[in-house]
């Protein structure tokens, strides 16, 4: 697998965001469009979802920054398979992680660079974001009043989609993202998110469920490349044009 190829199936595999300090309440069904939601999920008595959205706010507002173990299963459409793995996550804002995958590998947004660190190949991607750059795996921990501007918000009852007791926010994104075509947040009362899914237009799904989610006092310090890791720097993009490194992990929501 070429190089290029494989750092991008990595970061993408982070996308299927979803965070929680506890498994979800029960298995959670994850529908790849947002059809599927509006059958299988009826609108919950009061469908405004801004309630559920404070809390969600508040909830992390009050654990960032935090950590958080995380499970990643990528749903690939056309080739109908998947694959999963598992990784740690520190998130601080407004738009600081690092993403360490069991096998080594790194994904970290530090001070205005994001790095994606490739053990096995030693070798490594780094490229400027915005020092506020947050992918849309993390949407729910954007600080507060964000969301809501960045994307149209439905409420559904979890029960429908095999997750009793959770409010499901359907987000989709107010411009067009060629890596993000829906987010499902599937929110506790408590305001925690222990499943997020990103759809991209493909009709894949990413998926994160997060466990052990834990506030942090401090930062664990910036990645430290080993010595004699190959980097790659790719050229910063076109004014208005997509970043070089596109995926539904790394894919701001604009």
């Amino acid at each position: 697998m070429r190089r290029g190829r494989k750092i991008h199936s990595k970061i993408a595999l982070a996308s299927i965001a979803a965070f929680g300090c506890s498994a979800p309440t029960a298995a959670v069904g994850a529908p790849t469009t947002s059809s599927a939601v509006a059958q299988q999920a009826p609108v919950v008595s009061d469908p405004n979802p801004a309630p559920v959205i404070e809390r969600m706010e508040t909830f992390y507002a009050t654990h960032a920054p935090f950590e958080a173990d995380v499970a990643f299963e990528r749903f690939v459409k056309t080739h109908d398979t998947s694959k999963r793995e598992k990784g740690k996550l520190v998130f601080e804002r407004p738009g600081r992680y690092q993403l360490t995958f069991a096998n080594g590998d790194v994904v970290e947004a530090d001070g205005g660079t994001l790095t994606i660190f490739d053990k096995a190949k030693g070798e490594a991607v780094r490229q400027s974001v915005s020092p506020d750059h947050v992918p849309a795996a993390l949407a729910f921990a954007m600080t507060p009043r964000t969301i809501e501007k960045k994307l149209g918000l439905q409420r559904f009852d979890g029960i429908g989609l095999n997750a009793p007791g959770v409010d499901v926010i359907l987000g989709t994104p107010q411009k067009a993202n060629p890596s993000v075509s829906k987010l499902l947040f599937y929110v506790r009362p408590s305001g925690e998110v222990p499943r997020l899914v990103v759809i991209p237009p493909s009709g894949d799904r990413l998926q994160l469920d997060f466990t052990n989610v834990v506030p942090r006092a401090t930062w664990p310090g910036s990645l430290q490349l080993p010595a004699g890791t190959t980097i790659t720097n790719p050229p910063a993009p076109a004014p208005n044009a997509p970043p070089p490194v596109q995926s539904p992990f790394e894919a701001a929501i604009p």
